[in-house]
């Protein structure tokens, strides 16, 4: 851990490398229309500075790409009710070495590689029909019917969604709990005086073998010098949102399977039941997430586990300022570290705190953020991995 004096000296040195990233210039994209076609391009520069402290004394410090990115946006509309819709969008590397997926901020969920190193890889891209009747069809990648209920956590900069069960299998695309791959979707909204109801089902299409990568992009072996790798073959997935009001109360449910099966790792059909609340109060902002899961995560001794996960988040707008706190736990059901008569003791518990300034006008914010690490380690030990960020985000 650091001393305070270490951590006021390390603040001051990224707040001051924070103003330097916040001063590019940037140019905004006009928006093309026309009777028959609008077009939308855009996207954001996400690009900070992160501070990590670990356990056994380690302190780097390095600029990072936090999730840049720019889209494509089509749209056509045939009639009144009837509207097609096409959306690609892309992660730019904007700092060419690193981005976020490069470092393990606490949590250890099973890793691929989603090519975040490379200048530019696929975030989004689909297909949709949207009528006002039937509700909307849409076939691609896009996110899915389980994070679209546990996105209602997802609102820390660097540090968020790391125990729902959402972006596992790197984004969630293999597991088909967040930017879910070949996938088929359709929701509808039911709405009803101060009330809405709505369904998304979700079918995933898929027969691939992928090796399973660790935290520094390279392949996970077996005790036999093997690759480790995992067969997908699809899966389902189906969540309801209920919302009071707007957005003054909601409350979600969802569930998805995926039928995959590891080799040289224990993975059989991962899965996982998520619920969620949230309520906008004027300034405020609160959200709750409980997940259990199978499959999905792995202790520090690389053991897949059954477990279950929870999350929350507070905010609140103070003029061009919102503080934020939020909380990240797991905790893993009774098991043994392989070949070992010991119980693993292995928690994840992190909690977040947030400082945002606001440019409303030009959507733009800067922040500093960082994640108090509370969690043991299989053995018991400690973990100790503190995180300190600071960065900014615009709009284009």
């Amino acid at each position: 851990m650091t001393t305070n004096g270490s951590v006021i000296e390390m603040m001051k040195k990224l707040l001051g490398a924070c103003l330097l990233v916040t001063v590019l210039p940037l140019e905004a994209v006009e928006v093309y229309k026309s009777d028959l076609l609008n077009l939308d391009v855009g996207g954001n520069i996400q690009l900070g500075v992160i501070n990590s402290d670990t356990n056994d004394g380690d302190n780097t410090t390095t600029v990072f790409d936090n999730g840049s990115r720019l889209h494509f946006d089509f749209s056509s509309s045939v009639n009144s009710d009837l509207k097609f819709r096409g959306f690609f969008e892309w992660y730019i590397n904007a700092v060419a070495r690193n981005s976020i997926d490069s470092y393990n901020v606490g949590h250890n969920a099973i890793s691929l590689s989603d090519g975040r190193n490379e200048f530019m890889s696929l975030r989004q891209g689909f297909f949709a029909a949207q009528h006002s009747k039937w509700g909307e069809l849409s076939i691609g990648k896009r996110i899915g019917a389980y994070s679209a209920v546990t996105s209602v956590t997802d609102r820390f900069n660097v540090y968020s969604a790391l125990a729902s069960s959402t972006y596992v299998y790197g984004d969630g695309g293999l597991s088909g709990t967040g930017r879910v791959d070949n996938g088929v979707f359709w929701n509808k909204p039911f709405d009803f005086d101060n009330h809405s109801l709505t369904v998304n089902l979700q079918g995933q299409f898929i027969d691939d073998t992928t090796v399973l990568k660790d935290d520094e992009d390279m392949p996970v072996l077996d005790d036999d010098g093997n690759e480790v790798t995992l067969t997908a073959k699809g899966g389902e997935a189906a969540s309801v949102i209920y919302a009071y009001d707007v957005d003054k109360f909601t409350f979600g449910l969802a569930y998805v399977n995926d039928e995959a099966e590891g080799k040289g790792i224990r993975i059989s059909n991962p899965r996982a039941l998520a619920v969620s609340f949230s309520s906008t109060m004027g300034d405020w902002y609160l959200s709750a997430v409980a997940a259990h899961s199978e499959g999905m995560y792995q202790d520090n001794s690389n053991q897949i586990f059954e477990g279950k996960g929870y999350e929350i988040a507070l905010s609140r707008d103070i003029g061009n300022w919102t503080p934020m706190i939020g909380w990240n736990h797991i905790e893993p059901d009774n098991y043994d570290i392989a070949e070992q008569s010991q119980a693993s003791q292995y928690e994840l518990d992190l909690l977040i705190l947030t400082l945002n300034y606001n440019v409303p006008s030009l959507g733009f914010f800067a922040f500093i953020e960082g994640v108090v690490d509370n969690g043991k380690n299989a053995d018991g030990s400690n973990s100790n991995d503190d995180y300190i960020s600071v960065g900014m985000y615009y709009p284009f």
